[in-house]
């Protein structure tokens, strides 16, 4: 039996659409294989990846976060009731 890995739609740097967010991040997000780099940190973290979503755990605060996935190109983040929807630049 291969083992075969997930595809993580999310690796790639992404862009907040609205600039009103008054919630972390607020800025370009960077999410890489073992680390997501947002307002300058790089965070160990790890992925659940699903169907419609992809749940982020932050490794050292076991924080989930979770970003439904609209289409290739666009993510959108619900915390605290605020929604973003992020666009991926690259």
């Amino acid at each position: 039996m291969a083992l075969h890995e997930t595809p993580n739609p999310l690796i790639g740097k992404w862009q907040p659409q609205k600039k009103s967010n008054i919630f972390i991040p607020t800025g370009d997000v960077e999410f890489q294989k073992e680390k997501i780099l947002a307002n300058g940190v790089s965070t160990p973290i790890e992925y659940t990846i699903e169907n419609t979503y992809i749940e982020v755990v932050d490794l050292q605060t076991k924080t989930r976060i979770r970003f439904d996935l609209k289409d290739e190109k666009t993510i959108e983040l619900n915390l605290l009731g605020v929604k973003t929807t992020y666009k991926k630049v690259h």
